[in-house]
This record gives C-alpha cells, sequence and structure tokens, in this order.
C-alpha cells in the first residue's frame, strides 16, 4: 500500500481531530487513497505523453500542480452539485 496506516490515521484527525474511527474504517480509507495516488500518477502521466527518451519529456512540478488542480477542481464541481441536488 502506498499510504500507512500511520499516516492515514493521521489525515483523518487532521480533518477532525474530535472524531473518532474504527480501526476498518482507517483501513479502509487507506486502502482508497493508496489507489487514488495510483490513479492520480496514472492522470499525470496520460496528460503529458512523449515517447521514452524524447527531448523534453521530462515532467516537472508545474505539470503535476496542474493535474492536481483539475482533479481536484472536479472533486469540487461534483460536490457542489451533489450538496446543491440535496439541498432542494
Amino acid at each position: 500500500m502506498r499510504i500507512k496506516f500511520v499516516q492515514a490515521k493521521e489525515s483523518l484527525k487532521k480533518a477532525n481531530p474530535r472524531r473518532q474511527y474504527t480501526k476498518k474504517a482507517i483501513v479502509e480509507f487507506q486502502e482508497h487513497m493508496s489507489e487514488f495516488v495510483d490513479l492520480m500518477a496514472s492522470i499525470i502521466e496520460k496528460s503529458y505523453p512523449v515517447d521514452i527518451g524524447e527531448e523534453g519529456c521530462r515532467i516537472e512540478a508545474p505539470h503535476v500542480h496542474e493535474q492536481v488542480m483539475m482533479v481536484e477542481l472536479g472533486m469540487l464541481k461534483e460536490w457542489f452539485i451533489n450538496t446543491e441536488e440535496r439541498m432542494k
């Protein structure tokens, strides 16, 4: 797994220090976030297709930042739309 149990637990605690989580809930979060890390790596790779060894094929920090922001924006839009629908 890409995300360690302790890291998952710390992330959940950071979101709300007063919330309690079962061990199974933390493991579930850990597994999904590990898959999410792999998904983000694939999104970044597919967003900048270049033949291996071709000049200028290096991914730089701005490339990573741009793709992460695009995914976050998509998630926020979806969350906002779903929240508005529930409030109707």
